[in-house]
């Protein structure tokens, strides 16, 4: 299948190394419209730079594509400093001793003048919703950021929403994780209390009272009614009952752990 277009007027007598790869891409804005409805088809494009690279024996439809967006990029800062009325220097003519023949004169690709001017058109309205999104969110603590690159799900360029980064909880202390595992095996440290409880002969007297910071540490790891049990037992039998429902939590917690792992085949 042939890409070659109808033949022009004046682009094959201008000068210009890329000339022919201009002459190929023209006929098929989709390959350098953003605007386009089938800018976005990856496939369908890829179809079209295989195609082109086949009729210009150039290698591989990466290293013409490549080329062509090159082009583009240079002819894109042209013609912005032609709109803002900034004279660029005159190349060297042809029988200049530096004269070098470029890729291609501005009256090639003047084509692309009106795939720019909407891309920049549209490049202004996503900005102007951003400013909006920003406004609305003046009053919110933490206000969601708008982004404003090309979106391939239109047929035009539009915001992204942004993405939300996943957040993962800090681990404050390995106690923390023992308190999650303590859920699961209640009933064991409860019937521990009651065992060390009933066994310990000074537990009906006075014991020594604890210091605050270890009731407020046991209260937060083992719960409330497990630490006021543990208030009621003396300094031995309490550091005794501690140790047997740190036991009696991790190995509920290595249990889950490994029912949680996939089987091996």
């Amino acid at each position: 299948m042939s890409l070659s277009p109808q033949p022009s007027d004046s682009a094959s007598s201008l000068p210009g190394s890329g000339t022919r790869l201009i002459e190929l891409v023209q006929p098929y804005p989709e390959l350098y419209d953003k605007s386009h409805p089938l800018y976005c088809n990856n496939a369908h494009k890829g179809v079209l730079w295989n195609q082109i690279s086949k009729e210009l024996d150039a290698g591989s439809a990466k290293k013409t594509r490549e080329q062509f967006s090159y082009m583009r990029k240079r002819f894109k800062v042209e013609y912005d400093a032609r709109k803002k009325g900034i004279r660029r220097p005159l190349a060297p003519e042809p029988d200049s001793a530096n004269y070098r023949q470029p890729l291609f004169v501005y009256e090639q690709l003047s084509f692309l003048e009106k795939a720019l001017d909407m891309e920049w058109e549209m490049e202004k309205e996503a900005e102007e919703k951003g400013e909006d999104e920003d406004s609305k969110d003046e009053d919110v603590s933490a206000p969601t950021m708008v982004q404003t690159e090309p979106d391939c799900e239109s047929n035009g360029i539009i915001s992204i929403p942004s993405r939300k980064r996943r957040t993962t909880s800090p681990v404050r202390t390995t106690s923390s994780t023992t308190s999650h595992g303590s859920i699961h095996d209640t009933n064991a440290v409860a019937q521990i209390i009651r065992a060390i409880t009933n066994a310990s002969p000074t537990t009906a007297e006075d014991p020594e009272p604890p210091s605050t910071t270890i009731d407020d540490e046991e209260c937060r790891i083992f719960g409330k009614q497990i630490a006021m049990d543990l208030r009621r037992l003396n300094e031995r039998d309490r550091a005794a009952a501690r140790y047997l429902i740190h036991k009696v939590v991790l190995t509920a917690l290595l249990h889950d752990m490994e029912a949680e792992q996939p089987v091996a085949n």
